[in-house]
């Protein structure tokens, strides 16, 4: 037997009596969750071995291979093996990675953990990166060691057997100014109240940090506005799925207005997603909604999309449990109190997913063995994730197991992606810019505008019913169109405009459904794309493109009209013939039923809108002229009431009348100026 195979069972030995000690010390569903989770995570007896790796630098990828790496639009800038990172273990592995940015200097710097240090990284230079040093941690030899920021301040936790670890704090401008040989850093404090944690997420925005499993098992909250002296607390457990592994907390922006501006948590709890309102320090964390989906194995971490709409999450035990392909869960979580498992992404390969965060309209998954993957999520209203990248760390295997890149930071200002790799050690990657088309060709789903430089297009998901489409442009002009998700209804669902000024220029748009979406929008000349995605206020939105890039800009309020969660369902069939009889200035809906007419005032200005029908549930109205598309309108026959609603891309003041030529009923909608609004009245008319 070689030496390596000896190893080899030794380790699997040690492991497997791990399993059992752990089980019998625990309550049975902690017990079943650490045989899996805590005795296996980094310590796979198949694991890479460390000796066979050496430094690389500037090695693009060319023919599908970077050096011997797969690779498909992502450049090896470098590679530092474990042996070069401090690794002073006979079987030394790599876990947690994050990066830090000096805000003084603009260096940019990796942080990545071993089982007996933390190892830091001058990566500013992507292809000569510098190994400056190492903190030594508390509890040694802990396969299980992650580290965060805040602020200028590093917090190092450690979750295994041995010694309690704490939170170690590390100021990280040590690190400034630093060349030369390597060296063994002191810490700068360390809160040992938190004893053993098995991850650390930070909310920047608020100066709180989160430890989630270890002693406590479920989340420890931590402040963190003295950076140097954090405080503890104390521990929260959920009375059900009392262990959490990980979470993403944030100053929530999402759809629900009910809690817009509170620190919302979205915890993945082994068993369950929980969301956890986290606002008041005083009491324990409010729980707000939970929910499990189908072939949930081990949730594990789990991040939002910048609007705050959906959640993707990976299970670590799935692959491994159901022998399936890697599985990416999304969830609709645009109502907190009922997050939606509605769908997931099956990869390519088995390998196990491991953590994954979003950047800029993209997904970076660590996905161990397949290594690093990178996708598109603006059709993920559709339950669809593109792949458009990845960087393969385990060329000789993409099954399950615990090998491969176990985390990946993908938010430095420069493009440097780094990837620690448990076997083998922290790669610096660089994503190739992503082909988009050259210039827009208009199409039956496709709007064009400035020139055929925007390309416009809409993605839609019904939450009630499952389907999905791309929005059928109902209405063109030069800068601005709209969309219909249903073919068989024929109306208006989304509007948008796009408004040069100077170096900027706006997109606004609107909503008449309650079915959500997403807008896409190429510049085909910077080379970039903008994502807008409806919310759950009664307005539009409006969001800026600073400049020539058309990149800048944070959205407002969206435009979704939601009906307090009432099915939506068009009824169909033949309408009672009305007696309205179509103008210039107005439309007539319905079979003629609905007659509308809008006025509208501006800057001392007034007037009558110009008309446009677009089918007989839908039209629009230009205030200066009938090509322009300021205001949607749409009549819906639901049950027994006939609903009205309307959409704008305008903060002029307006008035909608709105009359009922079987009944003689009329309604008056007003826009006060300044308020960039649509609306909708459910109970408009009986039908």
């Amino acid at each position: 037997m070689t030496r390596r195979s000896v190893r080899i069972c030794l380790w699997f030995f040690l492991a497997v009596v791990v399993l059992a000690v752990q089980a019998a010390a625990q309550p049975p569903e902690l017990g079943a969750i650490h045989q899996f989770h805590e005795g296996h995570e980094g310590e796979d007896p198949g694991a890479s071995d460390p000796l066979e790796f050496r430094p690389l630098s500037d090695t693009p990828c060319q023919g599908g291979f970077a050096d011997v790496y797969p690779c498909q639009n992502v450049d090896l800038e470098s590679f530092i093996p474990l042996a070069d990172l401090g690794a002073a273990l006979p079987r030394e592995r790599a876990a947690g990675l994050w990066g830090w940015t000096d805000p003084q200097t603009r260096r940019e710097y990796a942080l990545i953990a071993l089982r007996n240090r933390v190892t830091f990284v001058d990566i500013t230079n992507p292809k000569q990166p510098q190994v400056l040093g190492w903190l030594l941690g508390v509890a040694m030899d802990q396969p299980n060691r992650e580290v965060n920021v805040y602020g200028n301040h590093a917090y190092i936790v450690a979750d295994g057997s041995g010694a309690d670890n704490g939170i170690q704090v590390f100021d990280l401008t040590q690190l400034r100014g630093r060349s030369g040989p390597p060296v063994s850093f002191p810490v700068t404090s360390r809160l040992a109240s938190a004893g053993k944690v098995h991850t650390f997420t930070v909310n920047s925005e608020t100066g709180f940090g989160y430890g989630q499993g270890g002693t406590c098992g479920g989340l420890r909250t931590i402040d963190l506005r003295d950076p140097a002296n954090p405080r503890d607390l104390g521990c929260w457990r959920h009375n059900v799925h009392s262990y959490i592994h990980d979470s993403q907390c944030v100053i929530y922006r999402g759809p629900d207005d009910r809690f817009r501006g509170r620190e919302i948590c979205f915890a993945s709890a082994a068993g369950a997603l929980l969301v956890l309102d986290v606002t008041d320090k005083s009491a324990p964390p409010r729980p707000l909604g939970e929910t499990s989906y189908p072939g949930n194995s081990f949730a594990h971490q789990a991040w939002l999309t910048e609007d705050h709409r959906y959640l993707l999450l990976n299970d670590e035990g799935d692959e491994i449990v159901e022998r399936e392909n890697t599985r990416t869960h999304l969830f609709d979580v645009s109502d907190l109190t009922a997050p939606d498992p509605f769908a997931f992404h099956e990869h390519a390969t088995q390998a196990t997913d491991h953590n994954l965060y979003v950047h800029n309209g993209k997904v970076y998954e660590a996905n161990y063995r397949a290594g690093l993957r990178i996708l598109d999520h603006s059709r993920i209203a559709q339950g669809v994730l593109d792949e458009i990248a990845f960087f393969d760390i385990v060329p000789q295997s993409e099954e399950s197991g615990f090998d491969g890149a176990w985390n990946v930071y993908p938010f430095f200002g420069s493009g440097s992606i780094i990837v620690s790799g448990i076997g083998q050690g922290l790669y610096v990657l660089r994503e190739r810019q992503e082909r988009l088309p050259a210039t827009c060709k208009p199409g039956p789903d496709t709007l064009c505008a400035l020139g055929n430089r925007l390309i416009i297009e809409a993605d839609w998901r019904d939450p009630q019913t499952g389907a999905v489409g791309k929005g059928r442009v109902a209405k063109r002009g030069g800068n601005f169109g709209s969309f219909s998700f249903f073919d068989d209804q024929g109306g208006i669902d989304a509007m948008v405009k796009v408004v040069p000024s100077g170096r900027q220029v706006k997109i606004l748009w609107g909503q008449l459904t309650s079915v959500p979406f997403t807008i896409r929008i190429i510049d085909t000349k910077q080379k970039t794309m903008t994502r807008l995605s409806s919310g759950s206020t009664p307005c539009g939105g409006v969001q800026t493109l600073k400049g020539a890039s058309l990149t800048g800009g944070e959205t407002s309020d969206h435009a979704a009209l939601y009906f307090a969660g009432e099915d939506l369902v068009f009824t169909g069939g033949p309408h009672e013939t009305g007696s309205c009889k179509p103008g210039p200035n107005r439309l007539c809906l319905l079979n003629r039923r609905i007659a509308v007419e809008l006025s509208w005032r501006d800057r001392g200005a007034s007037g009558q809108g110009k008309a446009s029908k677009v089918s007989d549930l839908a039209g629009t109205f230009g205030l200066r002229t009938p090509a322009g598309s300021d205001v949607a309108v749409k009549a819906l026959e639901t049950g027994t009431r006939i609903r009205i609603l309307w959409g704008s891309l305008t903060s002029a003041a307006y008035t909608l009348r709105v009359t009922d030529t079987a009944s003689g009923q009329v309604k008056v909608y007003s826009n006060p100026a300044g308020t960039f609004c649509g609306g909708v009245d459910p109970e408009a008319f009986e039908h």
